[in-house]
């Protein structure tokens, strides 16, 4: 009986996860233009800092992909709490679970870099 209750919850949560994603779909998945900027100064300075002359509108569609699609099926990880050498692999792994382009990818990863060195300062 045990098993059987296992079984039916997986089985729950997986379609229940998968639903969210296939409602969510659009022309290129989740690749609305980021609405005005509107990051943390902290946010700013520190892209501007990893990555100079990146267009701040990728940082903010990093941050919108990674609260909704990332944080569609499961917790949110606080960016400091894994290193930088971790996320590549990471966001490898979970990227086509979200159903991520290459370039929502590495928007995320450019986001959750940044917004590590700003918590990081923070502590």
């Amino acid at each position: 009986m045990r098993i059987l209750t296992l079984f039916a919850c997986a089985l729950l949560i997986t379609v229940a996860c998968k639903s969210k994603q296939k409602g969510t779909e659009t022309t290129v998945k989740n690749e609305t233009p980021a609405p005005a900027v509107t990051l943390s100064a902290e946010l700013s300075a520190a892209s501007d800092i990893r990555y100079p002359g990146l267009p701040k509108e990728d940082i903010a569609a990093g941050e919108k992909l990674y609260n909704g699609e990332c944080g569609r099926c499961h917790r949110l990880f606080e960016p400091e709490f894994k290193s930088e050498q971790d996320w590549p692999a990471i966001m490898d792994w979970m990227a086509p679970k979200a159903q991520l382009s290459d370039a929502q990818k590495q928007k995320v990863l450019k986001y959750v870099l940044c917004a590590a060195d700003v918590n990081k300062k923070g502590k």
